[in-house]
């Protein structure tokens, strides 16, 4: 875990007192026990007099504080003990713990890169984005909890001469729109819909509620905003001249949710999610940041609800992730008004009637200023502080199980991905009121694809084996590696083999599965299968070459017999052979260590027999034989008889 600490260390002594003082002072007037649990209740019962607002109040979801602050280990407006609590950072030097406990609380957001965090501090107009301070679906506290993924989003501001590059054009941009037909300019908006920071966070509780944790500052301080947090199951990317955006979605530019609806035989729909499609959450903090009114919209094909009958029966089926409708009752539907058909559009939902659990959960800081991240945030006047001003930061969690938008698949562990995700601000608390400013997009929850990829191996033939490496993507992330090798028609696992490489591997065919872990649990895999692995034929065929036999006549001058000798005797070779060469030399039958002292035979005649013989590490074996030869002188003797002399005597 990274520490984080607060510019200005003139501030400890105050924030000491204040962060041990208000959750006491504020505690009496908080929303807790009773009066929060009959609030949130009455969010859900149609008959409620004030059906779709929010009580704000102070909990703790997933071992996440809900409390609009950024600050881990601090649980503002509650009498309840907020260490151990994780948030999006751990400012730790700011102040000690009320109890003098060290921080146990994590931080979910990774700390910047030292050039990130001059630039952030030093007020920069630039968009950062960090990301999950841990691997994609890890479990780095060892709690049961599941970090799924999560993003701190850092958006350019208007004030003075500084703008921002994604604001919305037109009045006429409305959520309802295909947003591909949205349209950007450089410019500026109203304080209170100029987004600052967001946070997102995924995550899973040990009870296996998975929680959408969301949070927004604006530089607005009245306490009213109004924002969009839209969730795309395709990827949603801006143009390079960030004019407008690029998705995927083909349903008038979204995914369109697909539930099982079709009769087959006697068999009924139950009204399942076949597939997930696009989520809006509208939430606006009214009264001056006291109230918050939170309605949840999803993309579908109209054509699926034809009349408002078919909605209502889709609430009594059995298996439906939601009910359509708020909760007060009454169908609600925008159709998509660049869609001529009008088939596609956002129509609200509410929770299903029943849930024995509360789902949505809020809180802003309205009761005072919160302190910001290290290097700082934004206020209204465009100056960069140490705290959110009042009113200017707002955080929900939404039990997504509950709402069906927990998009596991069947394999319980392997969680599907949710896409791109876009905030927006909106003018008014009204649905189709004009969109102004905008954040994003950036990815949350979007698991990248388990996949993997192994070469097929070979190895020399002067070699007994190779190894084999797979690459597997996400590059982060827990998995579980198993190699597996073809053996009598089927694959078998190979004891021992669990890492990513396989080292040893001689001829044959192999598999290679790498599965995430998502808290020790097997989830996603890929598996990467007949990769082949041979041993190479010898590069070249291996040849001793030895010269023609020499045959000098008897008598030859010496001169010429040692220049013919030494041409001989230095021919002897060889060629190709794979890996290492060995050769043995030969000397009239005898192995000899080489042949630099040989010397040739009598010039009057005799003979030299060398030879070579060649090996190498594949096995393959040659040899030949040579001769130097000076024919003996065979010419007889010719003696000259003469006469006898004699000598007279005296």
């Amino acid at each position: 875990m990274r520490d984080f600490t607060v510019p200005g260390m003139g501030l400890i002594g105050f924030y000491a007192c204040w962060r041990w003082l208000v959750p006491k002072i504020r505690s009496v007037s908080a929303f807790a026990g009773t009066s929060v649990l009959v609030g949130l209740i009455f969010l859900w019962m149609p008959s409620a007099a004030n059906a779709q607002e929010v009580t704000l109040s102070t909990s703790i979801q997933a071992g996440f504080g809900i409390d609009a602050d950024v600050e881990s280990d601090v649980f503002r407006n509650s009498l309840l003990d907020g260490d151990g609590t994780d948030d999006w950072f751990t400012i730790p030097y700011l102040a000690p713990n009320p109890d003098g406990n060290p921080a146990t609380g994590a931080a979910v957001i990774e700390y910047p890169s030292m050039q990130d965090f001059n630039a952030l501090q030093s007020g920069a107009n630039e968009i950062f984005e960090l990301r999950m301070n841990a691997d994609l679906y890890s479990m780095p506290e060892n709690d049961g909890v599941i970090w799924i993924d999560a993003v701190y989003y850092r958006d350019q501001r208007t004030d003075g001469d500084k703008k921002d590059m994604t604001v919305f054009d037109q009045q006429i941009n409305k959520n309802y729109n295909d947003p591909t037909t949205w349209t950007f300019k450089t410019g500026d908006v109203p304080q209170k819909n100029d987004i600052v920071d967001v946070f997102g966070h995924l995550r899973r509780a040990a009870d296996g509620d998975q929680y959408a944790i969301v949070a927004a500052s604006t530089r607005n301080a009245d306490g009213d905003s109004y924002l969009d947090f839209e969730y795309y199951r395709e990827e949603v990317t801006l143009n390079a001249s960030k004019t407008s955006l690029i998705t995927a979605g083909e349903d008038c530019g979204h995914t369109a949710y697909e539930f099982d609806l079709v009769a087959e035989g006697e068999n009924e729909g139950d009204g399942s999610v076949l597939e997930h499609g696009d989520i809006i959450m509208s939430v606006n903090y009214t009264k001056g940041g006291d109230a918050v009114d939170i309605r949840l919209f999803v993309w579908i094909d109209k054509r699926d609800f034809p009349t408002d009958q078919d909605f209502a029966d889709f609430n009594l089926l059995p298996e439906r992730p939601f009910n359509f409708g708020s909760a007060s009752g009454g169908f609600v539907f925008y159709p998509c008004d660049n869609d001529p058909s009008k088939n596609y559009g956002y129509a609200r939902i509410s929770l299903k009637s029943g849930t024995p659990k509360l789902a949505v959960f809020a809180q802003s800081n309205n009761d005072g200023p919160v302190p910001a991240p290290d290097w700082g945030t934004i206020n209204d006047a465009g100056d960069v502080v140490d705290f959110y001003q009042t009113n200017t930061l707002a955080e929900l969690a939404l039990n997504s199980t509950l709402f069906g938008f927990d998009t596991q698949s069947d394999n319980i562990f392997c969680d599907s991905p949710l896409g791109s995700v876009i905030v927006k601000s909106r003018s008014s608390d009204a649905f189709t009121s004009s969109l102004k400013d905008f954040a994003g997009p950036f990815q949350l929850g979007d698991t990248p694809e388990v996949t993997v990829e192994v070469e097929n191996g070979s190895y020399e033939c002067f070699e007994t084996s190779t190894t084999l490496t797979a690459d597997v993507t996400p590059l982060t992330g827990t998995f579980k590696y198993q190699w597996y090798e073809w053996i009598d028609d089927a694959y078998v696992e190979i004891e021992g083999a669990t890492n990513a490489s396989l080292e040893n591997v001689t001829e044959g065919t192999y598999k290679f599965k790498a599965t995430i872990l998502i808290g020790g649990n097997e989830g996603c895999f890929a598996e990467a299968e007949g990769i082949s692995v041979i041993q190479n034929d010898p590069a070249e065929i291996l040849e001793a070459s030895c010269p023609e036999n020499v045959s000098l006549p008897a008598c030859t001058a010496q001169t010429e017999i040692d220049a013919a000798f030494d041409t001989w005797k230095n021919s002897l070779s060889y060629e190709g052979g794979g890996g290492e060469v060995t050769a043995v030399y030969y000397l009239n039958g005898q192995v000899v260590d080489n042949l630099d002292r040989l010397t040739p035979p009598e010039f009057c005649g005799g003979s030299v027999s060398i030879g070579i013989s060649v090996t190498d590490e594949c096995g393959q074996e040659s040899s030949c034989s040579t001769t130097f030869t000076i024919a003996a002188d065979e010419t007889p003797v010719a003696l000259t008889p003469i006469d006898d002399y004699m000598l007279e005597d005296c």
